[in-house]
């Protein structure tokens, strides 16, 4: 006997697809991005903080030994901060920026631009520092300076030079920007930009690390290669610390052929800082018509953005926790002076 199969007088009927609002889509992953951050830095500061109380049980001085103290607050962060990180935002949609070779002129044209914005965003720190310092009564201190001044030259190159752009560029621009430049390009440089500098908790270091920050958003924004601006970091540290250390002990030199080297020198890093300004003027000239940031995935308009990006509660609750030291620096000494 055949069998026959039943007719259908009609296609099945299609369960519709609720549309996409971009704006909560947005506000979700921004959220989620923002506390996986928070997340991920304080389990790190508290891995940092609880090694360096087991160790100072055992001897009380030991932060104040050569190298101690960046060996403590950086080295468990990183040990910690990259296993979590990989964890939490590889569940996070991303958008990786396409891959273009940047050539080697450009390269040294956005150092000389990274030496501009941190020679003039340190300047401006300093004012800021002592606007607040005249108001509370006490200047707060600079803990780079701090730490660099009981740490031997070797350690400084390890961690300043070498780690810390690793690390921190796979961080911020690797796994922070790929997630929001979803939502679009520019937008994710200005935050991730932005996070750099309040990341580094205090005037001094805000305003230049927020400007290079940006700048290598930027060129790994226009590059999709890490390695460019692991490159860039790398060498601004290296200028900013050991090269700078080395060359203040040359000019305070008493032997006048190692002083007359050091403003040599010094003039070298003058002429740089020129030729970062002179190469900023020329790529906007000549590239700005050609200058496009990719909408991302799911496009949003400035609205939307701000939308986004203030109607979560990450964003406010992480704000909250980087703003803390720069408002402890102003108010802990005002209630010292008043109580």
């Amino acid at each position: 006997m055949d069998q026959q199969q039943p007719a259908f007088s009609e296609a099945p009927r299609q369960i519709p697809v609720p549309p996409i609002d971009p704006v909560q889509t947005a506000r979700r992953q921004i959220a989620l991005t923002f506390l996986s951050l928070l997340f991920i830095l304080g389990i790190s500061s508290v891995v940092a903080s609880v090694l360096a109380f087991v160790l100072r049980l055992r001897d009380p001085e030991i932060l104040n030994r050569p190298g101690a103290l960046i060996l403590l607050s950086s080295l468990p962060s990183y040990a910690v901060s990259m296993p979590l990180s990989l964890l939490f935002f590889r569940k996070i949609p991303k958008t990786p920026p396409k891959k273009q070779k940047l050539a080697f002129p450009s390269f040294l044209g956005f150092f000389c631009i990274a030496m501009l914005l941190t020679y003039f965003g340190g300047i401006f720190g300093s004012i800021v520092n002592s606007l607040f310092g005249a108001v509370s009564g006490e200047v707060p201190t600079n803990t780079l300076d701090k730490v660099a001044e009981i740490t031997p030259l070797w350690l400084q190159f390890l961690f300043f030079v070498v780690l810390a752009p690793i690390f921190e560029e796979i961080f911020y621009r690797k796994l922070l920007f790929d997630r929001l430049s979803t939502f679009g390009e520019l937008p994710a440089i200005l935050i991730c930009g932005i996070l750099f500098g309040l990341i580094h908790g205090n005037f001094y270091q805000f305003f230049y690390a927020t400007a290079a920050g940006i700048l290598f958003s930027f060129v790994y924004a226009k590059t999709g290669n890490i390695l460019y601006t692991m490159g860039l970091h790398a060498l601004l540290n290296f200028s900013g610390t050991i090269l700078s250390d080395w060359l203040n002990n040359l000019t305070s030199s008493e032997s006048e052929f190692l002083s007359r080297a050091g403003m040599l020198i010094l003039l070298l890093f003058g002429i740089c800082i020129l030729l970062g300004l002179a190469f900023a003027v020329i790529y906007w000239v000549t590239k700005k018509k050609k200058i496009a940031f990719d909408a991302g995935a799911i496009p949003l308009e400035h609205r939307q953005w701000a939308a986004a990006l203030f109607g979560n509660p990450g964003t406010w609750i992480l704000l909250g926790v980087t703003l803390l030291p720069f408002f402890s620096d102003l108010i802990l000494p005002m209630l010292t002076k008043f109580f």
